[in-house]
């Protein structure tokens, strides 16, 4: 991450190199912030497509367990597999955006902690010359009678103090062409990144709506609803095949029923007992319940 830092010289009486140093202050500090930026917009990104994962689970258990809807069930294994993509692809947003993002715009600290030097040292050599030139010349002054051999030699430190001056020109040169153009291609890359995001997600999204609004909802339910029915036909059939193998009572047992029958209603007891038949079959009808 890049990291705020402060010119190392800073020359007073000079307003260009003033401003010099003053863009490569502005440039560390806002390249570092872009770079924080970034970094944690990635890492998020990079959690919520663990969530595409959780997502997509949720949605295949249900579709394998949904044993009547079938077109709810295969709108769920079409929206599966759609987040499943999605997940994949915002994996490919991450590696892009560390590739062609973060990773030019780390190297800045560096980068701006080098073209400081440069400039520094650039300066210190031009200040060099110029203090030559200033003794040269105050030289000349002093000595009018012969000054063939200070003429020369002052010739060659305004030469000098020239060249110097263009060197401090260029490394700021330098540093602003390559500054402008990274950040473009840099904010050029990112919005690649995300239209071809944004692009596919459209396309697999586009594709599982349509097929999640081609659920028939009415056949869903009368499949539940067929299911219901052949649940309460099965249970009729259950009765009656038991109430078929019930032995039928024979004529002595009846008789003595009733004989108990008549004793019972004799007593002053409330009246006559069920018969057995009836009352299983009913307690099988009501525990089903």
């Amino acid at each position: 991450m890049i990291s705020k830092g402060r010119s190392m010289f800073t020359p007073e009486k000079d307003n260009r190199i003033r401003i010099m140093n003053d863009r490569i202050n502005f440039v560390e500090k806002h390249f570092g912030e872009l770079c924080s930026a970034f970094g944690a917009y990635t890492r998020k990104l990079g959690r919520y497509r663990d969530k595409h994962d959780e997502l997509a689970k949720a949605f295949q258990m249900y579709s394998e367990e949904e044993p009547f809807n079938k077109g709810t069930a295969v709108a769920l294994d079409s929206l599966t597999k759609a987040i499943t993509f999605l997940a994949d692809y915002m994996d490919m947003e991450v590696q892009r955006l560390e590739s062609k993002v973060i990773n030019q715009l780390t190297p800045y600290e560096n980068y701006c902690r080098s073209t400081r030097e440069s400039l520094k040292s650039a300066i210190l050599i031009r200040d060099k010359e110029l203090a030559r030139e200033k003794q040269l010349m105050e030289i000349r002054s002093k000595f009018t009678a012969n000054t063939s051999a200070a003429d020369s030699e002052l010739l060659k430190v305004k030469v000098e103090v020239n060249r110097t001056n263009k060197d401090v020109e260029n490394v700021m040169e330098n540093f602003e062409k390559r500054k402008l153009k990274d950040i473009k291609t840099i904010l050029l890359d990112f919005i690649a990144i995300e239209m071809k995001q944004h692009t596919k997600a459209l396309e697999i999204l586009t594709a599982t709506y349509q097929d999640v609004d081609d659920i028939d909802e009415k056949k869903d339910f009368q499949s539940v609803e067929s299911e219901n029915s052949e649940a309460d036909d099965d249970d009729d059939d259950d009765d009656d095949d038991e109430e078929e193998r019930l032995p039928p009572p024979d004529q002595d047992s009846a008789s003595e029923t009733s004989e108990e029958e008549d004793s019972t209603l004799d007593d002053g007891c409330p009246g006559p007992r069920s018969k057995p038949g009836k009352l299983l079959a009913f307690q099988r009808v009501k525990d089903r319940q």
